[in-house]
């Protein structure tokens, strides 16, 4: 029996510490998105990592919705209000 290979952004994760870890990649996807107009090759380019990962990570964190405009600055201005 072959075992399937699983990305790491695929496994099933649980704990705080995960659940931290993944709300830290959602904010910066999330900003770097907003910062390229939601335009992922330039976003991916920016981050410096692979067009493909970077949907791959948009799918698995949950950000397909952040690709609208208006959600997308919600998120952006909930986000500066969090930090401060």
């Amino acid at each position: 029996m072959r075992r399937q290979k699983r990305h790491a952004t695929t496994r099933k994760r649980t704990g705080v510490f995960y659940a931290l870890v993944d709300d830290a990649r959602r904010d910066i996807l999330a900003r770097a998105l907003a910062e390229h107009g939601g335009n992922r090759s330039h976003t991916a380019a920016a981050l410096g990592i692979q067009r493909t990962y970077l949907l791959r990570l948009i799918r698995a964190l949950r950000l397909k919705d952040y690709f609208y405009p208006t959600r997308l600055t919600t998120e952006i201005e909930r986000l500066a209000d969090h930090g401060r």
